[in-house]
C-alpha cells in the first residue's frame, strides 16, 4: 500500500497488487455474538420472517372481510334511502 499526498490535506491510499487486503485474510467468525452459528441465526431470522407474513397475510382477510362488511352495510343503507 502507498500513501502520496493529492494535493490538499487529504491523502490518496493504493492498494500495493503483491500485497493482499487485510479483508481477503480475515476468515469470518463461525459464531456471532449471540453464540449462535450464522446459519441458524439465519434460520431464526427466515422463521420470523415467515411468521410475519402470516400475521400480514391475516391481517389483511381482516381488513377485506371489514371493507366488504362496511360497503354491504353501506349498500343496505342507500337501498333503504331508496324506497
Amino acid at each position: 500500500m502507498s500513501i502520496r499526498p493529492t494535493g490538499g490535506n487529504d491523502f490518496l491510499v493504493t492498494e500495493d497488487p503483491e500485497q493482499p487486503s487485510v479483508a481477503s485474510t480475515i476468515n469470518p467468525p463461525t459464531y456471532n455474538p449471540s453464540g449462535q452459528s450464522y446459519s441458524e441465526e439465519i434460520h431464526r431470522i427466515d422463521e420470523e420472517i415467515k411468521d410475519v407474513n402470516m400475521q400480514i397475510a391475516q391481517k389483511e382477510k381482516e381488513c377485506q372481510m371489514l371493507f366488504l362488511m362496511l360497503l354491504k352495510h353501506l349498500i343496505q343503507g342507500q337501498h333503504l334511502q331508496d324506497t
